[in-house]
């Protein structure tokens, strides 16, 4: 069996044991706040994270993987891993040092997921791939500038701060337009078609921006069927889900003897 057959299949069986750490380390990061506050059971939440884990992958993989290979490293130069050229032992050298990189990843992920750390794959990833690079090709064939190294390092302290704005402004609004409302059951069962079709639609919107199928779409198609499918979502939320949450607090309610309109207030 040729070298680069095996570092292959040995790839895929690492690739196995770097998705289980992900699942018990990110999804327990994402899932951690619903399942403990028990918006959904566990069982509930690691069907969901199988679902979503996959169908994310599928979708929109393929250009978080190519910023890996070819942002970090400067794989066609000739003095790096000569990738371009047919046959380079190069290219040979930077498969065995992805597939390193890969195990790497997953020892990290699987270390920490031991000792109950809350890690990012991408950080162990990232950082997998620069060491394996500057070992096996030096500093010089790494992409330190823009577009590179920086773009991703920056992305790292952009996305939490981000993330905190916009929690705050959503929370925010909640609080201010559904618990200090007059009657906030009523108003909660309002908008809860509306934030269901706006976060399918949202995510839609960037699987047809980024997956590869749909990356040629004309703009107006891409926004028809977002918003198309954003309006079948908040129908069927509300016609569906909204009168069935409404009889199961109802009755929640009535056996507590508390009226509707409290209970957001007595939640706070």
């Amino acid at each position: 069996m040729p070298v680069s057959a095996g570092i292959f299949y040995s790839s895929i069986v690492v690739a196995f044991v770097l998705a289980f750490g992900i699942g018990a380390n990110d999804v327990a990061n994402s899932f951690g706040t619903s399942v403990g506050s028990g918006a959904l059971t566990l069982q509930r939440a690691v069907l969901i994270a199988a679902v979503c884990e996959f169908s994310g992958a599928v979708t929109l993989g393929a250009g978080v993987s190519d910023t890996i290979v070819r942002q970090i490293s400067r794989l066609d130069e000739a003095a790096c891993w000569n990738c371009d050229a047919a046959g380079s032992p190069g290219m040979l050298l930077f498969m065995l040092g992805m597939a390193c990189a890969l195990l790497s990843g997953a020892l990290f992920m699987l270390l920490a997921t031991f000792f109950a750390m809350p890690v990012s794959t991408t950080h162990a990833v990232v950082g997998a791939v620069l060491g394996m690079t500057v070992a096996g090709a030096g500093g010089a064939c790494v992409r330190w500038g823009y577009p590179g190294l920086l773009t991703i390092v920056a992305s790292w302290f952009a996305s939490p701060l981000l993330a905190g704005l916009l929690s705050a402004a959503m929370h925010l609004a909640v609080q201010k337009g559904v618990f200090k409302a007059g009657n906030p059951f009523a108003v909660a069962m309002r908008i809860l078609p509306i934030l269901y079709g706006g976060s399918v639609g949202t995510v839609l919107s960037l699987v047809l921006l980024k997956a590869q199928p749909t990356q040629a779409w004309p703009g107006w198609l891409t926004a028809l069927v977002t918003i198309a499918t954003a309006v079948a979502v908040a129908i069927a939320v509300q016609l569906l889900l909204a009168p069935h949450l409404q009889r199961k607090i109802s009755s929640w309610s009535k056996g507590d003897h508390m009226a509707l309109s409290d209970l957001p207030r007595q939640a706070m």
